[in-house]
């Protein structure tokens, strides 16, 4: 994969970038499309890795895509990895504003401008993706949407099955190591209070961040992720859209993705669920949790995200 490194301007910042050409021996050494990819929620760089958990999703999608005749871009949040900025203070809002300048940006790229768009987005990064094709739908050829891992459910109620997800996985922990956990969870109020007790102190803050113990959160990213109407979003979808999600997704609920055939009325629509693959991309034969996250992580995403992905691209 031939990549080049550039950085991408915004109004306060620059965006380090990563721009991933097809192969030149796919479809006869010409480009089928360019994907602007979108991650999910945060401090992650371009390839959704933190400082010390590397996911590595982008990056080998961009590889996939690539070898399928489809370049890529794919960059840093601000403030995170190479970009400048400051993640800690930026809402949803502002994450949504720099990904629509990276895309007006391929867009008018030298190699790309003739080029049909596909926008990716995992997780958050899958209504950053809608979002952004309703911004900028009128002026950039925007094809179609890749949505992995994706939700439709109000923030509230995803924050609190994940909650619930958690005392699941906490009551399945066996031996001593297992008491001890609920113990220590319990004497805090469970999961499900420790996440009523922070929804309450993020609804009553005004500033960009609040601290919680040691940790300092991006409070203006929760209020506008908990105001947002992910129903109202997904209808004004207008491109054709391709949805994965996991059967073993703990963040997302899979039946989300099946929501979105619903929701998605002014285009066509393909949605599914792969029964043993997990958010972070990896298939997973156990039963889920994210205590196996640095386990799972030893291994390449499952290729049959890539592989959907290209097949749905190729349709196009």
């Amino acid at each position: 994969m031939r990549e080049e490194q550039t950085g991408i301007d915004t109004p306060t910042h620059t965006l380090a970038t990563s721009i991933a050409f097809a192969d030149e021996t796919a479809n006869h050494g010409v480009a089928r499309g360019v994907i602007v990819m979108f991650a999910g929620s945060g401090p992650i760089d371009r390839n959704e890795n933190l400082p010390r958990f590397s996911l590595d999703i982008f990056n080998e999608l961009a590889s996939q895509f690539s070898d399928a005749g489809y370049a890529s871009v794919r960059y840093d949040k601000r403030g995170c990895g190479a970009s400048g900025g400051d993640y800690i203070t930026a809402g949803h809002s502002d994450l949504v504003s720099d990904a629509a300048v990276v895309t007006r940006f391929t867009h008018q790229h030298e190699q790309f401008k003739h080029l049909p768009i596909f926008l990716l987005g995992h997780s958050e990064g899958s209504v950053i993706a809608a979002q952004v094709a309703k911004r900028l739908g009128n002026e950039v050829n925007i094809k179609g949407m890749l949505l992995l891992c994706p939700f439709t459910r109000p923030m509230r109620e995803v924050l609190l099955q994940q909650a619930h997800n958690r005392t699941e996985e906490l009551n399945a922990m066996t031996g001593f190591s297992g008491a001890l956990s609920r113990a220590f969870v319990n004497l805090r109020g469970g999961y499900h209070g420790i996440q009523q007790k922070f929804l309450k102190r993020i609804d009553q803050s005004t500033t960009d961040t609040v601290n919680v113990g040691k940790a300092t959160l991006n409070a203006k990213w929760y209020r506008e992720m908990l105001a947002m109407n992910p129903t109202a979003i997904w209808q004004s979808v207008a491109v054709p859209t391709f949805a994965l999600g996991g059967g073993k997704d703990l963040q997302c609920d899979p039946e989300d993705t099946l929501t979105l055939a619903t929701l998605i009325t002014h285009a066509p629509v393909e949605c599914y669920v792969e029964e043993n693959l997990t958010h972070i991309l990896r298939c997973d034969d156990e039963p889920p949790a994210m205590g196996r996250y640095p386990k799972l992580i030893e291994q390449p995403i499952d290729p049959l995200v890539g592989e959907r992905c290209c097949a749905w691209l190729n349709r196009q």
